[in-house]
């Protein structure tokens, strides 16, 4: 089953993969906001490839945990600043 939107004239169209949750417009976001997400992700993903490591070297269960919760709560940190950043 598609997923559709309907348009101006009620009308149900087929969605865009580009439709997003904004509807195809692109999200308009401060320089320094961008700048400040894209650091934050970059710092996550060192941190998701840390667990990987860890994993292959076959460390203790709670440390991989804790590392996996801490890049889980900088990445939901990321999505909060990249709401606020939209709806300034």
């Amino acid at each position: 089953m598609k997923c559709a939107a309907r348009s101006k004239s009620g009308r149900q169209r087929a969605r865009q993969p580009d439709d997003g949750l904004l509807g195809g417009r692109a999200l308009q976001l401060p320089e320094e906001a961008t700048l400040d997400i894209r650091r934050r992700l970059r710092r996550i993903a060192g941190q998701v490839a840390g667990v990987e490591r860890m994993l292959a070297e076959g460390r203790d269960c709670r440390e991989v945990m804790e590392q996996l919760a801490a890049a889980t709560r900088a990445l939901e940190h990321a999505g909060f600043r990249l709401v606020a950043a939209g709806l300034a």
